[in-house]
């Protein structure tokens, strides 16, 4: 009785695309901090997304900005640093200063 009641149907194939690893490394990259290889993993993922027709495009693009937030950070932090120690030795008194005026220290 089921066949009848079906006949004439016919059952379309369920069409699964596959992930793709290289998004899904980019997010995880750009989550844990690693920010190059984060925008590096989010660049090929998102070549393997459009040329393999795979699914992940949000992933790698979370990932490279992610990745991008941090190679930012990274370089905001290096010139503050940079900044910070080249004005250090302007900032003490120069030593032989300090050993002219107080011999017995040095």
């Amino acid at each position: 009785m089921t066949n009848q009641h079906h006949q004439g149907v016919e059952a379309r194939p369920i069409i699964v695309r596959q992930t793709s690893g290289m998004a899904i490394a980019a997010m995880v990259l750009g989550i844990v901090g690693f920010s190059l290889l984060a925008v590096i993993f989010g660049h090929v993922a998102l070549g393997d997304v459009k040329r393999n027709r795979k699914d992940g495009r949000g992933m790698a693009i979370a990932g490279l900005v992610l990745g991008y937030l941090g190679v930012i950070f990274w370089v905001i932090l290096i010139v503050a640093m940079v900044a910070t120690v080249n004005e250090l030795p302007d900032s003490y008194p120069d030593l032989t200063d300090y050993c002219a005026t107080y011999p017995e220290d040095c």
